[in-house]
């Protein structure tokens, strides 16, 4: 059952979840996660090909703020969360968990949890990620007050978002709902270029078996498999014209785990 993901007061991103099962909750690293996409199997004679935008909300975070910083990376190919890291002692991975801290509000208090660190040095490293992206955190701000006149966000196809809840005279309240103000912007935009992506392939013949969030899975003719998937990679790359390359990756396996 697919349905538009809502948050918990009510509002929709514009996100496809499903349910029963909701497999979109299968993990990705874990042991568990990947035996259970083996169990995902196409029809005899067919294949799976699955594609995956790259980063798709920092490639909009990119495109909305303009930032220097990010523009130069992605227009570069390079890894953006090696870049972020880059000078702080700490390795890629940490790069992507401190970057959606930036984005969605996470403080040096829940960040030092989950490290394991100080606060100070949890603090450090976000300072110094943030002199790196400074039209990032205007960007960031910009929404935050634009949401605040208008009580809602537009999303990159201008598809009004309301938030009512902004308004609040609750400080906290509303501090909550201006961190959502930047989530529903990119995560709502996110949501609008699968599903153009999905009207695309559907009119060329490509219909996704599952989607999940920013992944399409399709089963296909095995004979004809690299053919279509760079058919289907083509297409999910041209989508919308971004100030970034939208970059899809593609792969083909024999069960979901291998695509």
């Amino acid at each position: 059952v697919i349905k538009s993901q809502q948050t918990e007061r009510g509002i929709s991103t514009g996100r496809l979840s499903s349910s029963g099962p909701n497999l979109q909750q299968i993990p990705t690293r874990t042991n568990e996660g990947k035996l259970l996409r083996e169990i995902f199997i196409p029809e005899k004679g067919n294949i799976l090909i699955d594609a995956d935008y790259s980063q798709i909300e920092p490639r909009l975070v990119a495109h909305f703020s303009q930032d220097p910083f990010l523009l130069n990376v992605y227009k570069n190919n390079l890894d953006i969360y090696s870049q972020l890291v880059e000078g702080t002692g700490r390795e890629r991975n940490d790069g992507k968990t401190f970057m959606l801290a930036l984005l969605y509000g996470a403080g040096a208090k829940k960040l030092a949890r989950n490290f394991k660190c100080s606060e100070e040095e949890a603090q450090s490293i976000l300072d110094s990620i943030n002199k790196k992206i400074v039209g990032v955190t205007a960007w960031i701000n910009r929404v935050k007050y634009e949401a605040r006149q208008k009580k809602g966000v537009y999303t990159i196809m201008k598809r009004w978002i309301p938030i009512p809840g902004i308004a609040s005279n609750d400080l906290y309240e509303r501090y909550h709902w201006e961190r959502t103000a930047v989530n529903y912007t990119i995560q709502g935009s996110a949501a609008e270029i699968i599903k153009l992506a999905m009207i695309q392939l559907k009119k060329k013949g490509f219909l996704p078996i599952l989607t999940v969030h920013d992944e399409l899975l399709f089963e296909a003719d095995k004979n004809n498999s690299a053919y279509l998937a760079q058919d289907i990679k083509s297409m999910m790359e041209s989508i919308v014209p971004l100030s970034v390359p939208l970059v899809a990756e593609v792969g083909i396996g024999i069960n979901w785990r291998e695509a």
